[in-house]
């Protein structure tokens, strides 16, 4: 499995710091799957919170339940804190369109105490499991690749460069085991990729992240999360 992570993240770097329209190569398509990554986020104009917010989480619950039993929803789990971003739901549908509609009817969204924003991921298959179990969780990081102050998609010498050492550090946390799962976004928008990492603690993956030459260099900018996650749905790390 680790390979696999290890051979995802080579081949398809070059699509975080170029347009990833072209994400997919050939060589990578018998490994790789699209996915659709849901963002669970706070609306920007929430609505008059519920009655029953127990009642209300209980139903949200429930529904991601039936998501992940009906064979379309792949993993999901909250996000710690009280930020705008409030939990992750990947599925496997065929469209945007039919993410949107699937994530749209939660109860909660239907409340307007969130709101999702669906994008195309493309990942390593195999790797998350579809485990829901609220009570049983696991601690993860999930990761965005933004772009970075210094981003632009001229391809350089200077840039092939960069996206070589980008893809050398992207091999090296896959060989360790601490980055679990990784792979570009498909609508070529302000989010490159997703990097997600089971390590001690958050300022490892953020030191892990960090350390990207792309990074370093200001094409890319990181921006880390505490996921979690149910117990199996994802690889512990090697150690």
């Amino acid at each position: 499995m680790r390979k696999m992570i290890t051979t995802t993240a080579a081949v398809l770097a070059a699509a975080w710091l170029v347009s990833a329209t072209s994400a997919v190569l050939p060589a990578a398509q018998e490994k790789m799957a699209t996915f659709y990554l849901c963002l669970l986020v706070a609306p920007s104009n929430p609505a008059k919170p519920p009655a029953d917010p127990a009642q209300l989480q209980l139903d949200h619950l429930t529904n991601l339940k039936a998501i992940m039993a009906s064979g379309k929803g792949v993993i999901a789990g909250p996000i710690a804190g009280d930020g705008r971003l409030r939990g992750i739901l990947v599925l496997r549908v065929n469209s945007v369109e039919e993410a949107t509609a699937i994530t749209g009817a939660d109860p909660a969204v239907k409340a307007g105490q969130l709101a999702v924003e669906v994008h195309p991921w493309f990942a390593a298959d195999g790797i998350m499991k579809p485990v829901f179990n609220p009570a049983d969780l696991a601690t993860y990081y999930f990761g965005f690749l933004n772009k970075g102050p210094a981003w632009t998609a001229e391809r350089t010498p200077e840039s092939q460069k960069i996206q070589e050492a980008h893809m050398a550090h992207l091999n090296e946390s896959g060989k360790s085991g601490k980055l679990v799962i990784a792979g570009p976004l498909g609508d070529n928008g302000n989010i490159r990729g997703i990097l997600v990492y089971k390590t001690a603690t958050i300022d490892e993956a953020k030191a892990i992240a960090a350390a990207d030459p792309a990074v370093k260099a200001g094409r890319l900018a990181v921006e880390m999360h505490t996921w979690y996650v149910s117990k199996g749905a994802l690889p512990q790390a090697d150690r």
